[in-house]
């Protein structure tokens, strides 16, 4: 980052040693918050006074902007530039493991700007219900890792997928899930974003 004159020593500081994979590991950070908050790229450039082109410029990590900008954005946010500077040493070269469980777990939390989201989910024995809400929004791939998977399309089709058994449904195809198996089934499941990222910045272009 570059310095500015309404900051502390401090956070001049740490911004100056900032590389390209810390700008990074920032806009994700900031992106990360912005989605939490649910917020737009419109409504975050409302709130801050920055433009809409710097702040996507800023959560991609392909800009190096003054720390002005920078406080302004994450000020919007309702954090500050030492609990985002924390954040990013936090994440700064690190492998993220994920225990072993039931339910449901993500296993792309914590990685940094990651295009595919990845989880890990459980269903118990002759349960139903509705697939993975990313399955919704998203390009999705499965694989069941146990057990046996019945999947139900928009057409009102069932299909049946066991162990190693792969699928691979444009976003909103698959409507629901079961187990009529005799053990409980755990299933891989990862969507691309991309596509739900494109749609974003149109929509801060708009």
């Amino acid at each position: 980052m570059q310095p500015g004159s309404n900051t502390d020593t401090r956070a001049h500081d740490d911004g100056a040693r900032f590389g390209r994979d810390d700008l990074r590991l920032l806009g994700r950070h900031l992106r990360d918050r912005r989605s939490g908050a649910g917020l737009t790229l419109r409504r975050l450039s409302e709130a801050s006074g920055v433009s809409v082109a710097a702040i996507r410029a800023l959560e991609a990590g392909q800009s190096n902007p003054g720390l002005p900008t920078v406080i302004a954005v994450v000020e919007a946010l309702g954090t500050t530039i030492d609990r985002a500077i924390a954040a990013v040493r936090a994440a700064r070269g690190r492998a993220v493991v994920t225990r072993g469980g039931g339910g449901r777990r993500a296993l792309s939390d914590g990685l940094a700007d990651p295009v595919l989201r990845a989880e890990a989910l459980a269903l118990a024995l002759k349960t139903m219900g509705p697939a993975p809400a990313e399955a919704a929004q998203h390009a999705t791939l499965c694989m069941v890792v146990q057990g046996a998977l019945t999947v139900t399309t928009a057409r009102g089709d069932r299909v049946r997928l066991d162990a190693g058994d792969t699928y691979h449904a444009e976003p909103g195809f698959v409507q629901g899930w079961a187990n009529a198996g005799t053990r409980p089934v755990r299933v891989i499941s990862v969507a691309d974003t991309r596509t739900a990222a494109e749609r974003e910045r149109k929509e801060g272009n708009a």
